[in-house]
């Protein structure tokens, strides 16, 4: 256990594609879709977690996140 903060990711990048403008600016708000989901249940390689997880989803690339910070 930590009283700091060890690492800072995204809950979901910037889904350009999506049709949903919220979405599109922010990420996607819906858990099962998250990038964070994600790359807490991965057992690939580090910087091989991502995959796509709908036709609109985004990798969590310094262009698709807040401020750059991933």
């Amino acid at each position: 256990m930590t009283n700091q903060i060890i690492k800072l990711l995204c809950f979901d990048a910037k889904e350009s594609a999506n049709g949903n403008s919220d979405r599109r600016n922010y990420g996607n708000n819906r858990y099962i879709y998250s990038n964070l989901r994600q790359w807490l249940n991965s057992d690939a390689a580090a910087g091989q977690w991502y995959t796509a997880q709908h036709s609109a989803d985004a990798p969590p690339s310094t262009a698709n996140v807040w401020d750059g910070v991933n």
